[in-house]
């Protein structure tokens, strides 16, 4: 559970660095042009949602594994459910691990149309969420210390 709770933690520190270059007003002077800061913030949020996928990953920390009666914990995965396909094809082919050839490049591309503006929020609602769950799993773990 501690090694959830973290990974929960390092997805939350990515989003809250993310929102903090989101609102920047100007490029920053480290960056040599607009259009490599864009391309910095769009490639930030290609390795936040990485880190999302890497909650749900059946061959690691799987969320879904938890055997819980947890009526929130389910309201996640059922969200996590309604954005994982294009998510994990942006994982596979632009994240974390990238495609070898351009192909699977344009396939994690084309993802994010399918994920369109409702799979965004979506997933933006589930930092949230998981940050919420996490503190609750951290107060219950204080309290049986």
């Amino acid at each position: 559970m501690e090694q959830i709770l973290f990974r929960i933690e390092q997805l939350n520190s990515l989003y809250e660095t993310y929102a903090f270059l989101c609102r920047q007003q100007k490029t920053p002077k480290e960056f040599k042009s607009n259009e490599s800061f864009q391309f910095a913030k769009e490639n930030f949020f290609v390795h936040i949602l990485s880190q999302l996928y890497s909650l749900f990953d059946k061959s690691g920390l799987d969320l879904q594994k938890i055997e819980t009666k947890d009526e929130y914990l389910k309201e996640i995965i059922k969200d996590w459910e309604k954005i994982k396909k294009p998510i994990t094809r942006i994982r596979h082919n632009l994240g974390s691990h990238g495609a070898k050839r351009i192909n699977g490049t344009k396939n994690a591309t084309s993802a994010f149309s399918e994920l369109d503006e409702n799979g965004i929020k979506i997933a933006m609602e589930l930092f949230g969420k998981l940050k919420k769950w996490q503190l609750f799993q951290i107060s219950k773990l204080n309290k049986n210390r």
